[in-house]
C-alpha cells in the first residue's frame, strides 16, 4: 500500500522512505510525506484517501503469513492470551480481522494511537503487559519489524522476529538480536 500511494503521488518509494513507514501511523506518514517529501495536497485530503485505499485493501485483500491462523488456534486452545498491538488505523484493522475471521482469538487489541506513540517506543508493549497480568519473563511479542524488537526489549520482553522479506534491517541483524527467529509460522507447529 506504502509503494502504491507513493507513486500516486509521484515519490519513487525508496527503502529509506519504506522502512520509515513501518513503523508510523497514518496520520505521521500523512505529516512524513508533506514535509520531508514535499506532497502538496492537504493532510485531511491525503489521510483520507490512503484511509480509503488501505482500507479496501484490508477489507478484501490481505492474507494472513502461511500458518498464522493455525498458530492463532493453537495458542487459544493452549490457553495462552494472545493480544494484538497495532500501528494500523482502528477500522482497517478491524476490517482485516473480519476479513481474515481471526479478531476472536485476541483478548484486547492495543492501538499505537491510544498510546499515543509508535511501536519505536515501548509503551504499546507496557500496556499488554498491564492488560495481561502476566509476568515479563512469560510474554512473547512476534513481529518482523526491527523497531519492535527494540521496544519491547526495552519493555524486558522477549522477542520472536517473524521474518518477512519485506523487513528493513539485514536478516543477520535480525537474527543476531533477536531472542527467537522464525521464517514461518510453520516451525511452531
Amino acid at each position: 500500500m506504502d509503494i502504491r500511494w507513493l507513486k500516486i503521488h509521484g515519490i519513487t518509494p525508496t527503502k529509506e522512505i519504506l522502512d520509515d513507514f513501518k513503523t508510523m501511523d497514518f496520520s505521521d506518514a500523512v505529516i512524513y510525506a508533506k514535509t520531508r517529501l514535499g506532497i502538496k495536497e492537504e493532510k485531511d485530503v491525503l489521510f483520507a484517501e490512503w484511509t480509503e485505499m488501505v482500507f479496501s485493501a484490508y477489507s478484501n485483500d490481505i492474507l494472513l503469513k502461511p500458518f498464522a491462523k493455525e498458530i492463532l488456534e493453537k495458542y487459544k486452545r493452549e490457553g495462552k492470551k494472545l493480544y494484538l498491538a497495532t500501528s494500523c488505523q482502528k477500522d482497517c484493522c478491524f476490517a482485516v480481522l473480519k476479513n481474515l475471521g481471526i479478531k476472536y482469538y485476541f483478548e484486547k487489541i492495543f492501538f499505537t494511537q491510544d498510546i499515543g506513540k509508535g511501536k519505536a517506543f515501548p509503551d504499546i508493549y507496557e500496556e499488554c503487559v498491564k492488560a495481561s497480568g502476566i509476568s515479563r519473563d512469560k510474554v512473547l511479542v512476534f513481529d518482523d519489524i526491527y523497531d519492535a524488537l527494540v521496544s519491547s526489549h526495552m519493555a524486558g520482553l522477549d522477542f520472536c522476529c517473524v521474518y518477512d522479506e519485506k523487513t528493513s534491517k539485514p536478516l543477520s541483524l535480525l537474527k543476531e538480536k533477536s531472542d527467537y527467529f522464525i521464517e514461518s509460522f510453520k516451525e511452531l507447529l
